[in-house]
C-alpha cells in the first residue's frame, strides 16, 4: 500500500514538473498569436504570427480602384526568435534575376486615392535623386521578404530593405 502511494505521489509530482516546463518552453515565444501592424497612406502592411513558427506578411492597399490583384499581397514566412531579432524566410521566395528583389513591383495604378501608385509617380523616382524618398517609394513600397532580419524594440518590430542607394525602415506596432 505505501509503494502504491508513493507511486502516486511520484507521479503527480513528474507531471507537476512536465506541466511547468511545458509551460516554460512556450511562454518564450511572446508574439506567437500576435498581429503587429505598419500603417501609412491608404494602406496596411501586417505581420501576423500564427504559430512558433509561421507568420504572414500581408500589404493591403485600402484604395477602391486598384486593380484587386495589386490590393492585397501576402507572403508566408518561417520565422524564429531569438532573443530580440526575428529572422525570417519567404516560404514561396523565388529570385527573379541576378539582383536581389528587395521590394516586390506594383504595375502602375491610374487611381486618384493612391496617386502614388500612378505613372506619374514612378518616374520621379528617377528624377528626384539623392537621398530623398518619394511618394511612390515611401507609400508604394511593399517589401519582399528573402531571408530577413527585423529586430524587436519596446513592443515594436523593425524591418529595414535597401533598394538600391535607399533605405526603407517598416515599424510595426
Amino acid at each position: 500500500m505505501v509503494r502504491i502511494v508513493n507511486n502516486i505521489i511520484f507521479a503527480l509530482i513528474f507531471l507537476l514538473l512536465v506541466t511547468l516546463a511545458y509551460q516554460t518552453l512556450g511562454s518564450k515565444n511572446h508574439i506567437n498569436g500576435k498581429t503587429y501592424t505598419y500603417k501609412s497612406k491608404n494602406r496596411t502592411l501586417e505581420l501576423k504570427f500564427v504559430n512558433d513558427t509561421l507568420c504572414i506578411l500581408t500589404n493591403n492597399f485600402k484604395c477602391k480602384c486598384i486593380d484587386p490583384e495589386s490590393r492585397s499581397l501576402s507572403q508566408s514566412c518561417r520565422y524564429i526568435l531569438k532573443s530580440d531579432t526575428l529572422i525570417l524566410q519567404n516560404l514561396s521566395y523565388k529570385k527573379k534575376n541576378a539582383s536581389s528583389d528587395l521590394i516586390l513591383s506594383i504595375p502602375s495604378q491610374n487611381c486618384s486615392e493612391c496617386w502614388f501608385l500612378s505613372d506619374e509617380s514612378k518616374k520621379m523616382n528617377r528624377l528626384i535623386g539623392g537621398n530623398y524618398l518619394t511618394d511612390y517609394q515611401k507609400y508604394g513600397s511593399v517589401p519582399n521578404i528573402e531571408v530577413d532580419t527585423l529586430f524587436m524594440m519596446k513592443n515594436k518590430i523593425f524591418l529595414t530593405k535597401t533598394d538600391g542607394k535607399i533605405s526603407f525602415t517598416f515599424i510595426f506596432k
